[in-house]
């Protein structure tokens, strides 16, 4: 949770633009969705804005991992999420743009088995998406089940404007212009920034 202006996006927009102008952000983040409804999301309302990246932040809670008690229902919540998440970057492939994932974080509200798991997934992520996942786990968990107080709002669900902060500065310097010097050849022409999830 977090004001106008020092969300994650809009510090990361800033953050862009200092180095290279003429960015532009369309921020369609709807607290809550899943991955399947920001798959069918980016389809409805994402691909006709015409970005040029696509900056997806997500976590399994909203694939039901926060409800999750047995291994197979945490097996089943991580499956959902996971396809998701492969869903959306193929389309984005697939529609020519670029695309990074804004890491998975923990959730106070988890007990031992969804935390273990989400800790789990977070590695597979990274090593399946590379430079493109931006591995924020170890900035805000805890390391006991939970959000560092320092970025929690207080119900240990929802993350501060410091957590925003420490987010945007994850995103390695120069990575999404770095991208861009090649647009011409792999991408769309889009100069926009449209997020597609949860901030």
């Amino acid at each position: 949770v977090a004001k106008l202006n020092t969300a994650y996006p809009e510090q990361l927009l800033a953050k862009i633009n200092a180095n290279d102008p003429g960015w532009t952000l369309l921020n369609h983040s709807i607290a809550g969705n899943n991955s399947l409804t920001i798959y069918n999301r980016m389809w409805i309302d994402g691909f006709k804005e015409n970005p040029g990246v696509v900056i997806i932040g997500a976590c399994p809670n909203n694939d039901n991992l926060d409800s999750a008690t047995t291994l197979t229902t945490i097996a089943t919540a991580l499956e959902n999420f996971e396809k998701g998440m492969d869903k959306i970057v193929k389309a984005c492939e697939e529609n020519g743009v670029q695309w990074y994932i804004v890491g998975v974080y923990p959730k106070n509200t988890y007990t031992a088995l969804p935390y273990a798991a989400e800790k789990q997934l977070n590695i597979a992520l990274q090593r399946k998406y590379g430079r493109r996942y931006i591995n924020i786990y170890n900035i805000l968990d805890n390391g006991s089940g939970g959000i560092k107080t320092i970025y929690d709002t207080g119900d240990g669900v929802h993350i501060n404007e410091a957590a925003h902060k420490a987010i945007a500065e994850a995103f390695p310097s120069g990575l999404l212009e770095q991208d861009r010097e090649y647009k011409d050849l792999e991408y769309n022409t889009g100069s926009g920034i449209i997020l597609g999830a949860d901030t």
